[in-house]
């Protein structure tokens, strides 16, 4: 079964990497007719470059993909193993305040939505469009944060407080449940 290419190709169409590589093809393109032009129009010295020349260019333009090319990738990873850290934190989070601290149901409830929705709020707010009611479970919310991770660790701070006062937990508990 085909699926839609729509949804493949609205965002190249939006991308704006690929409409600064267009214009450097068209640059490019435009400069590899002018030896044609050159043959068709031998009296202009326009296109008459020495060949060294297109040599060290070609040199230089292949040390600057591999620099960059080797910057884009040093940064995918680094991103890759901060959000898999996240990942981790959080779950390793849930995992003991569910399994090492004996709480009440409604009080794990309480925990998880600001838990789950840290990773999405963060994905949000690193692509400068953050908002609550992106979040899921705070579709509803009046509240509207400047920086929603922020307000999101807020409201398990709060929840951690409150066990500690209704003495759900102690303070060994907390030092065992943080990540």
């Amino acid at each position: 079964m085909m699926q839609n290419p729509t949804g493949v190709i609205t965002p190249l169409t939006q991308s704006r990497t690929l409409r600064r590589v267009s214009i450097y093809a068209t640059v490019m393109g435009g400069y590899a007719i002018l030896p044609v032009w050159n043959d068709r129009f031998p009296q202009s010295d326009f296109a008459n470059v020495h060949s060294e020349i297109h040599a060290a260019l070609t040199l230089v333009l292949g040390w600057l993909l591999v620099f960059r090319t080797n910057t884009a990738y040093s940064r995918w990873w680094e991103a890759r193993t901060l959000w898999g850290r996240l990942v981790n934190a959080s779950r390793n989070l849930a995992e003991k305040l569910t399994c090492l601290v004996d709480l009440p149901k409604d009080a794990i409830d309480r925990f998880q939505r600001p838990l789950a929705g840290f990773a999405y709020s963060l994905k949000d707010h690193l692509r400068s469009r953050g908002s609550l009611d992106a979040v899921p479970g705070y579709e509803n919310s009046e509240a509207s944060p400047e920086h929603v991770p922020n307000y999101l660790v807020s409201l398990l701070y709060e929840e951690l407080r409150e066990c500690r006062r209704q003495k759900l937990i102690d303070g060994d508990e907390i030092g065992r449940a943080h990540v």
